[in-house]
């Protein structure tokens, strides 16, 4: 028997004998209760024609927005590393496109708005406000800080040589680390570090409190969770959390980059002469506050800090 003809600009992919559209997320073709879905016919299309998606459905042009969505169909165009955190982690489906005929849905859900805001979260642009709420009144005490592991695995650097000769680099690999806990005002121009042999809370919640007694009032850093716990409830200095995921936000990394900049590349012999070499450069490098601040004293903050109530 003949097969059933089918027309030469048809191409639509086909599950199961079902033709699908090339646009389908994986939430169209999953039921609520994990059962295949079905596709209506007119969902139909050829490859290289483009079938809009409905206002509202996640298109950018529609009633629905990025910012203010649907929060339990996004459109395909609308998955993105915010969109399907959210939505895989937090609402437990995948997402995919509306199905036609489906009904437009509520607000976003609480726990969706709220994952940015929890345990003195930052918000994008929300530096301002969350210095607002822990008292600070200016750039004098708030800092930001991080941790550099500094170990035997060496890095190789780029070295001035002849042109078309071949450079061939020593480089140390032992499994040999510590860790160096730096904190940094960029608009004073002023840097404070110690050193701890791990990143636990334990080991550096006491690194911390001696930061207080040097002026560090207020400190910005990442969600590590060796930034919290119990061993920070005698700490006196009040901490503010980074967006998940972003090390460009911290001046302290830049820090990082100019001491990594100036100390790989070499063999050492041993861990404690690395060590030393970084404390060198820490040493000039805390010695020239306008170095420190080209370095860390970036615009923005001095915007945050500024906008601040005197």
């Amino acid at each position: 028997m003949a097969a059933p003809h089918r027309p030469a600009d048809d191409r639509s992919r086909a599950v199961g004998g079902r033709a699908l559209p090339d646009f389908a997320g994986v939430g169209s073709l999953v039921s609520p209760r994990g059962h295949p879905g079905s596709v209506e016919p007119s969902a139909r299309r050829t490859r290289g024609a483009r079938t809009p998606l409905e206002p509202g459905a996640g298109s950018r042009t529609g009633g629905q927005s990025r910012s203010g969505g649907d929060a339990h169909h996004l459109g395909w165009r609308e998955v993105g590393p915010g969109g399907a955190w959210s939505e895989v982690h937090l609402l437990g489906h995948a997402p995919g496109v509306r199905p036609p005929g489906a009904k437009e849905k509520g607000p976003p859900s609480q726990v969706a708005q709220d994952v940015c805001r929890r345990a003195g979260g930052l918000e994008k642009r929300g530096l301002t406000k969350q210095l607002r709420q822990v008292g600070a009144s200016g750039c004098r005490g708030v800092y930001w800080a991080d941790e550099m592991r500094v170990g035997l695995i060496g890095q190789a650097r780029r070295v001035w040589a002849p042109r078309g000769v071949k450079i061939e680099q020593a480089v140390e690999y032992a499994y040999e680390w510590v860790y160096l806990n730096l904190t940094v005002n960029g608009l004073e121009g002023r840097i404070i570090w110690d050193w701890t042999e791990n990143m636990k809370a334990a080991s550096i919640a006491p690194v911390v409190r001696s930061w207080a007694e040097q002026g560090v009032e207020i400190l910005v850093w990442d969600r590590a969770p060796g930034h919290r716990g119990a061993a920070y409830e005698e700490v006196p200095v009040k901490r503010i959390e980074q967006p998940p995921y972003s090390p460009q936000l911290n001046p302290a990394e830049r820090i990082f980059e100019y001491l990594r900049e100036r100390i790989e590349g070499r063999v050492y012999g041993g861990l404690a002469a690395k060590q030393a070499a970084v404390e060198a450069e820490l040493q000039r490098l805390a010695a020239d506050p306008e170095r420190v601040k080209s370095l860390a004293g970036w615009d923005w903050i001095r915007e945050s800090l500024e906008a601040l109530p005197s």
